[in-house]
């Protein structure tokens, strides 16, 4: 069973300050982002441009989100999805309330959430725009909207909870651990289950039998995070790594841990370094299969 102290864990703290700057700053770009995308989607004819606008607008808020998140050093992702899901449905309001304005030919528009709700079930009835000479209306609108709201809300939570799942934080220095080294490719872990058992009972030296990767598609990858203000904080997290393309040639990438935010002390740290060298330098005497695969560590 495996030791829970072995693992870099959140502490789940939350400055005072950070849950209202972080939802200052995220409103209001969710009210200057949201003016944009909405005209933008009002005028543009090209209904595959507007999708791409939605998950651009969704993505930003998303960033916008996780910045403020690791600007405000909140340590608990449920608070991080949390402000998210505010800031989304803040945005959903928000381009709605600017969107009624070319809808009404810059005349007017609705704030009340109330009146906005009638006013968007009377636009739902006879719809604004269409394919051809078929306006888009009813369940259909009704449907679009739910996936566009599902898209922009989506992208606010998941991009700052994922943010602060996968950052490590330095409680010592009050400080997030982004100094990170990755080295490989390596060639894939066989046996993942053992290479974690070994690895938690702190049999480092098993990461001396990794080869070289021979294969671009799959392969395995090490990264190694510490806080470069104490010195003092280190983790080891190792992955499975396959590369698959569609059928325009598009990689898509499945990473799977084999062991994840190991907390290792400095010397198993450097000893992993000096790994990472001493397989360099064997394939550069053997000569490695792929010349663009790069087995020498990068920070």
């Amino acid at each position: 069973m495996a030791n829970p102290n072995a693992y870099y864990k959140l502490s789940g703290k939350t400055p005072t300050t950070a849950i209202p700057v972080t939802l200052s700053v995220g409103t209001l770009s969710a009210a200057v982002l949201g003016f944009a995308y909405a005209v933008i989607i009002y005028y543009m004819p090209f209904v595959y441009i507007n999708a791409l606008c939605t998950i651009a607008f969704g993505i930003g808020l998303g960033f916008v989100g996780a910045f403020m998140v690791n600007l405000t050093k909140i340590r608990n992702p449920m608070i991080a999805g949390l402000l998210g899901l505010l800031i989304g449905l803040f945005a959903e309001y928000a381009q709605f309330v600017a969107w009624l304005l070319p809808v009404s030919e810059w005349n007017d528009t609705v704030f009340m959430p109330g009146e906005l709700w009638a006013v968007l079930k009377e636009v739902n009835k006879v719809g604004v725009w269409g394919f051809s000479s078929t306006p888009v209306k009813g369940m259909f609108l009704w449907i679009i909207w739910m996936i566009e709201a599902l898209i922009i809300i989506g992208a606010s939570v998941g991009i700052p909870y994922l943010g602060v799942v996968n950052d490590v934080f330095c409680e010592r220095c009050d400080a997030w651990a982004d100094d990170q080294t990755t080295i490989g490719p390596f060639k894939p872990i066989a046996n993942p289950q053992q290479m974690k058992q070994d690895l938690e009972d702190a049999r480092i030296v098993v990461l001396a039998d990794l080869e070289p990767a021979d294969d671009e598609t799959q392969f395995s990858l090490i990264t190694l995070t510490r806080c470069n203000l104490c010195n003092e904080l280190f983790v080891m997290t190792l992955q499975n790594v396959k590369v698959t393309y569609d059928k325009e040639g598009k990689p898509s990438t499945d990473e799977t841990d084999v062991i994840r935010n190991l907390l290792i002390d400095q010397a198993t740290h450097e000893t992993i370094l000096t790994l990472a060298d001493a397989h360099a330098e064997e394939s550069d005497d053997a000569g490695t299969p792929d010349d663009d695969i790069d087995l020498t560590p990068t920070a």
